[in-house]
């Protein structure tokens, strides 16, 4: 009889065992209040651009829901595609549940970065409108900031120059006051462009350059990226093809 016993209490131990090596039975595989589509977009093993992928990993590691929010709407202003939305709408859902007004607000913003990802102007321009209302009430001058700089990036989308560089500039200077390196960076290279669309090559080169320097001191390789396609084609544009 106790023979039996223990034989059989060796058994479900190896047999609990296994199963947490493999995987299976009620073993906590993580964070369980995502939805079904973010579920399986975070844990999809498929590989894409690096940051995204690091990113994934971030919020599937996040232990509350500040830190997941905080993630979700990286990806959602970084990954193109339905997917990038997807992330950004997750993290206002979680945000709205919680009460979490920086992460609604943050959440607007990276959902209208996907409209114009997706050529929609007038509802980026009507989403932005939105977010920089919860912006100015809860007094977060980092979404502020990047905020005047997207308004910008719409008019400049539409060949808008001249309305697009005031809030790049207004955009920059709140970056600047309040050392949002990131964010200046990115004003700066969408300024430099708006000025070349404007044929003001030396005012191109000017603020370009003062986006790579930024962005070579905060190792921000994406935004270095696209500051050198930008000094690339104005290299084009005055015929200096070496």
């Amino acid at each position: 009889m106790y023979t039996y016993v223990f034989r059989l209490l060796c058994a479900l131990l190896v047999g609990g065992l296994l199963a947490t090596c493999s995987g299976e039975g009620n073993v906590d595989v993580g964070y369980k209040g995502f939805s079904a589509p973010v579920d399986s977009l975070l844990r999809d093993t498929t590989q894409q651009m690096l940051y995204v992928d690091s990113m994934r990993l971030e919020v599937l590691k996040a232990t509350n829901d500040t830190d997941r929010v905080r993630w979700l709407n990286e990806l959602g202003g970084i990954w193109r595609g339905p997917q990038g939305r997807i992330m950004a709408d997750e993290a206002k859902r979680i945000s709205t549940t919680n009460g979490d007004k920086y992460g609604i607000a943050d959440s607007e913003m990276r959902i209208a970065q996907c409209l114009i990802r997706e050529n929609k102007y007038k509802l980026a321009d009507s989403v932005i409108g939105v977010a920089e209302v919860l912006a100015k009430q809860g007094k977060y001058n980092y979404i502020l900031s990047r905020l005047y700089v997207m308004k910008g990036d719409v008019q400049r989308f539409q060949g808008n120059s001249t309305v697009a560089i005031p809030l790049f500039k207004q955009g920059i200077n709140l970056a600047e006051e309040r050392n949002y390196q990131d964010v200046e960076s990115y004003g700066y290279s969408s300024l430099a462009d708006a000025y070349q669309l404007m044929h003001k090559y030396d005012s191109t080169r000017y603020f370009i350059n003062k986006a790579i320097v930024i962005a070579k001191r905060t190792n921000d390789k994406m935004r270095l990226s696209l500051s050198y396609t930008i000094m690339a084609v104005l290299c084009r544009f005055e015929s200096k093809m070496d």
